[in-house]
């Protein structure tokens, strides 16, 4: 997916929520506002293009209410929008410090969108669409329009959650070894730099081991590579049955693996002596025992 779509698709939902926000802003203190200054166009520039381009929410809803009050004559200093507009202050601050503070996150192979992507830009549309409605309309249509609208939301989200698991599926597949369902060489590098993050600040222990299959390549030169592939994926199996939920099993390429093992030293140990006497049995392929 191109760079561009993400873009346009990210400027179409802030057009989308600008949009519904002014909407329900000018149905329930906007209108208001035009009214008291349509006889003087600066004022009523003003009033209106000033909390419109604001960019924050909350320094929006400052804006429109102390429009708002401005216009009834009811606004004085120390009001509680005056604490609003100190609230949307602090808001970019630290979006500036956690923008400053949070790492980069690593690039995933196939970009999932966040649940809060999907539903998200579709809350004004929803209030716009059936609070406006019952405010502005008196006939049956002030029924039917809120219907249409959550119908409409909802078509949108149907596909979107699907596509959400569809690419879900699609990254951890990315992660995978193909034959064995392990994780591959990408997902467990940058599980062990997660965990060499935790072990710096939180003094992990971690453990790695790396293994391989002793004479395999007599195994893939005599039976072929149907049962050498048959071969590894049975060691993939025997290696998920004895690492704990939290390990990470993963295959380097061919015949070697390894382990990444989060907790105590003797844990960890426990772990890799369990991995050793699991393969004391031998394997059984195509009728033979390897």
């Amino acid at each position: 997916m191109s760079t561009g779509q993400p873009r346009l698709r990210i400027v179409l939902d802030a057009i989308t929520v600008a949009l519904c926000l002014f909407l329900l802003s000018w149905i329930f203190f906007l209108d208001t506002v035009f009214a008291t200054y349509r006889e003087d166009w600066v004022a009523l520039g003003v009033a209106v293009v000033y909390p419109v381009l604001d960019l924050v929410v909350l320094m929006t809803v400052a804006d429109t209410a102390f429009a708002y009050l401005t216009a009834g004559d009811q606004y004085d200093t120390g009001n509680l929008v005056d604490n609003v507009w100190a609230a949307s202050l602090a808001t970019f601050a630290a979006a500036a410090l956690l923008s400053r503070r949070s790492p980069a996150p690593t690039k995933p192979a196939v970009s999932v969108p966040s649940t809060s992507s999907l539903w998200l830009p579709y809350v004004p549309l929803l209030l716009a669409g059936t609070l406006g409605p019952l405010v502005i309309m008196s006939g049956l249509e002030r029924l039917i329009v809120p219907v249409v609208v959550v119908a409409v939301c909802a078509r949108q989200m149907v596909p979107a959650w699907e596509n959400r698991r569809l690419l879900a599926a699609a990254a951890d597949q990315a992660l995978r070894d193909p034959l064995t369902g392990l994780a591959n060489r990408t997902l467990f590098h940058d599980r062990l730099a997660h965990a060499m993050m935790l072990r710096s600040r939180d003094d992990r222990s971690v453990t790695v081991v790396s293994l391989d299959l002793d004479d395999f390549k007599l195994v893939n030169d005599s039976l072929g590579h149907p049962a050498a592939d048959s071969l590894l994926v049975h060691v993939g199996h025997r290696l998920t049955e004895s690492v704990r939920p939290g390990d990470t099993a993963a295959r380097a390429g061919g015949d070697e693996f390894a382990l990444l093992l989060e907790g105590s030293a003797d844990d960890s140990c426990l772990i890799a002596q369990q991995v050793a006497e699991a393969f004391n049995e031998p394997f059984v392929v195509e009728a033979r025992r390897c």
